[in-house]
């Protein structure tokens, strides 16, 4: 995908970053959102970027190893985005990395490879059931210093 900024006034492209991520990006990037002098956006290759908002260059660049369809929801003094498989992140406005949280491994307990079916089947001796679900697709929300997602048919609240 491309991240464009377009100056408002004139509609001109200002600058434009190509994500990288090849044919697994399938070209799209998550809304972004505006923090401080930075840009923040994750594409569907699982990449997190944290771009100059003026120029475009990359300040940080984070390998989520999963797809990053949510827009991040921005707070205080952190910004939050989820993954496709349910991993939570909290970034600082510049991008370094506060804390991460897994669904997967601190709810379900599963410490496996999460996209084979094979090894859900095998720690789960043979059935899987609707608790098992993880997959957390859609925008999380932040409400003060409370992050709520979905996940696994179920709400998950951070403060």
């Amino acid at each position: 995908g491309v991240v464009f900024a377009i100056d408002a006034t004139t509609l001109k492209v200002v600058w434009k970053f190509a994500t990288r991520g090849g044919a697994g990006n399938c070209n799209n990037v998550a809304a972004p959102a505006i923090v401080e002098k930075y840009l923040h956006v994750g594409t569907a290759a699982g990449i997190y970027y944290v771009l100059d908002r003026q120029t475009g260059a990359v300040v940080r660049e984070i390998d989520c190893h999963e797809p990053i369809l949510s827009s991040p929801a921005v707070g205080a003094d952190r910004v939050y985005f989820a993954t496709l498989g349910a991993q939570v992140y909290a970034v600082k406005p510049d991008g370094a990395v506060a804390w991460t949280w897994d669904f997967v491994k601190e709810v379900v307990k599963f410490d496996g490879n999460r996209w084979s079916g094979e090894e859900w089947l095998a720690q789960r001796k043979d059935r899987v059931t609707w608790r098992d679900h993880f997959v957390c697709s859609r925008d999380i929300c932040l409400v003060g210093k409370t992050v709520v997602i979905p996940a696994g048919g179920r709400t998950v609240r951070f403060e």
